[in-house]
């Protein structure tokens, strides 16, 4: 604890530090001056400086406030996102509207690029995780646990916005129709939760046992049908909304959604492939190797509009399966690499958390929090029993399925542009990302104690 003073004045001085560079390049950006050897130079471009300082910030100060929480005995995830709350743009402008933030909208979007990298090398990780022998003993178990809890969060969300929604202000006056999708959208999106924060309290806390294998195979099934329902429901919808008494299956919808997955899939099997063939010559090289295979995951990925976690994924899942013994030095750099990018990652993840939304709309999106909780204990512990998960694991799985981050928001993102023309629509996406900043709070603290309470943490 003594420690803890120490690092929050390193801290301070870090957020000065980069508060005085700007301060100085912004009033001082038309001067030259003078470098080593008496050439003279002009200071780089205002944004420049603004995106290469907000990344070093974002390291040392997630950093630092990871090794923080660490020492308070709470996640170092929470620190993460801490951090980005308090050095976001959201925090400043509930305090002052003409204060500007150190991490601007601007710079969130200039950065975009790692966050995309974190979600593959998390991609390649969860991949790794998962082996067949896993799966051949306990396909049955993982699909009964997914199905039923995605079920339970399905029909209780719903229910709650379809029932109750008269009650909100954006809600009450729409039609039964309007309200119908409204409820479909967000009831879908509450059955997502996060690789991302499950990969890395594993790394963070070395959970090994029941409850991280089947949480980590529960993530992935999840994942893989949540896309399928979010592109058929939010297409539905629309289709809905845009034509009376209309729908949007038609077969270009099933065509692009059978592009998305089984695509991504192909493309993620060919990529381990051709990624197995390299390994024995990269010697000391492999993080640059990895950093690039991601990077090239990432542009390929968007590119052929395809999903980037679902190609990192299959590819980590060819590797860890098939060259189990060539691709360990492979996964040994991804973890090597893992501290940085969810230092990053998970600061950029919390500067988009919208605090004006959350304050705007606190009642309903507790609503939403405490049906979606109460739901994922009820729908899991009931799968667990009837597939005969072992004490204490199925006590305690359930806390792994509440977290939510990158793929919550991704999905929130769609919902803003694709209902962008109807009048609820801004509030709709305020609703569900009010919702997930909650869960991004609260759910590394909560997985951390399920890991904790299951017997299965090594560190």
């Amino acid at each position: 604890m003594k420690a803890i003073p120490r690092l929050l004045a390193v801290w301070v001085l870090l957020l000065v530090a980069v508060a005085a560079l700007r301060l100085l390049t912004a009033s001082h950006g038309e001067m030259e001056y003078l470098d080593a050897i008496g050439r003279t130079f002009k200071a780089p471009p205002y944004d420049h400086v603004a995106t290469a300082t907000a990344l070093a910030m974002l390291l040392l100060g997630a950093w630092l406030s990871g090794r923080v929480f660490k020492l308070l005995h709470l996640p170092r995830i929470t620190g993460y996102l801490a951090f980005g709350i308090l050095i976001g743009p959201s925090l400043i402008s509930v305090i002052s509207e003409n204060t500007p933030p150190l991490l601007s909208m601007a710079q969130i979007d200039h950065l975009r690029i790692f966050s995309s990298l974190a979600i593959a090398l998390i991609g390649m990780t969860a991949g790794g995780e998962i082996k067949i022998d896993l799966l051949r003993r306990g396909l049955g178990r993982v699909l009964t646990i997914t199905l039923v809890e995605m079920a339970f969060v399905f029909v209780s969300v719903l229910s709650l916005l379809y029932l109750g929604g008269r009650h909100v202000d954006f809600l009450a006056d729409l039609s039964s129709r309007h309200l119908l999708v409204v409820s479909v959208v967000v009831a879908v999106i509450s059955m997502t939760n996060s690789p991302a924060v499950l990969v890395a309290m594993l790394g963070e806390t070395r959970a090994r046992g029941p409850m991280a294998e089947t949480a980590l195979a529960v993530t992935v099934c999840k994942d893989l049908l949540v896309v399928v329902l979010f592109t058929v429901a939010s297409g539905v919808g629309y289709g809905m909304l845009r034509a009376e008494g209309g729908t949007a299956l038609n077969a270009s919808l099933f065509a692009e959604l059978a592009w998305h997955l089984l695509g991504s899939i192909g493309v993620g099997a060919a990529l381990g492939a051709v990624v197995s063939t390299f390994i024995d010559r990269l010697g000391r090289n492999t993080p640059l190797f990895v950093l690039g295979t991601t990077l090239g995951i990432v542009l390929v990925s968007e590119s052929l509009h395809l999903e980037p976690l679902l190609v990192a994924l299959t590819a980590g899942f060819m590797l860890s399966n098939i060259w189990p013994g060539k691709s360990e030095s492979l996964f040994h750099s991804i973890e090597n690499l893992s501290l940085p990018v969810y230092c990053v990652f998970f600061a950029i993840a919390g500067a988009k958390i919208d605090l004006n939304a959350v304050l705007l709309l606190w009642p309903v999106a507790l609503a939403i929090v405490v049906v979606r909780v109460a739901s994922i204990w009820s729908g899991t512990t009931l799968a667990c029993r009837i597939t005969d998960v072992p004490s204490p694991a199925r006590h305690w799985l359930w806390t792994a399925l509440i977290p939510q981050a990158g793929v919550s928001i991704a999905l929130a993102t769609s919902v803003s542009t694709l209902y962008s023309e109807f009048v609820w629509g801004p509030y709709l996406t305020s609703l569900l990302l009010a919702s997930i900043a909650l869960f991004e709070s609260f759910g590394p603290i909560l997985l951390r104690f399920g890991f904790i309470k299951a017997g299965e943490t090594r560190g």
